[in-house]
């Protein structure tokens, strides 16, 4: 009875640890990827046209099990940091100093 008392309240404790949910990042405002489609694209052409401004943007990619991988951006003088924080926990930060939009995608 112990153990099952003791997995069950890890399960609880571990699930608290990636409670960053679709509901919130809609709420937020975020970019989101998903199972569901893309939301709030075009948050992404508002960051791109403040430029040089002080601005930040959370984009969200979820996994077909709901656990997310979150890129923060943030640009100001210096550039656009980035920083990329994935579900398996193995976070991520470059400083993007120089960059021009672009208004056509990659080619495959």
């Amino acid at each position: 009875m112990k153990r099952l008392a003791f997995v069950l309240l890890a399960g609880i404790v571990l699930s608290a640890c990636s409670n960053y949910t679709l509901e919130k990042a809609k709420e937020r405002g975020d970019v989101v990827e998903g199972p569901g489609g893309p939301l709030n694209v075009e948050q992404l052409d508002e960051f791109a046209q403040k430029g040089k401004l002080a601005g930040n943007l959370r984009i969200i990619r979820f996994d077909d099990e709901g656990r997310p991988d979150i890129a923060d951006l943030s640009s100001g003088d210096e550039g656009i940091r980035y920083q990329y924080d994935p579900h398996d926990g193995r976070k991520s930060e470059t400083l993007c100093k120089g960059g021009a939009r672009r208004n056509n995608p990659l080619p495959a």
